[in-house]
């Protein structure tokens, strides 16, 4: 497994890249963990401040997209009615006065 910060966020926590390789023998195939999150529908993606990609961005968009289309995983309903995690807590903060 090999992990590569990209940055620390403003709580500090650590904004990395986890790749790990794919097969035991075979040490130059390796998997991306956001890709692979991405294409068994278990990713939706930040869109925020401070988000980072590692260069990726278009591939995970692909990935996710594909993922919505064979309702994979967070997406096995469909995308309708689908609140992504920022919308959520956004959301909550509204409805106790936060900001």
């Amino acid at each position: 497994m090999k992990i590569k910060l990209l940055r620390r966020d403003q709580y500090s926590r650590a904004i990395g890249s986890v790749t790990t390789q794919k097969y035991k023998y075979i040490p130059f195939i390796k998997t991306d963990l956001s890709q692979g999150l991405a294409s068994n529908g278990y990713a939706s993606l930040y869109t925020g401040g401070g988000a980072e990609y590692n260069g990726k961005l278009d591939k995970l968009n692909r990935k996710i997209k594909r993922a919505q289309n064979k309702k994979r995983g967070i997406w096995s309903n469909g995308v309708d009615g689908f609140v992504d995690p920022a919308t959520y807590k956004k959301d909550i903060k509204a409805r106790r006065g936060e900001r």
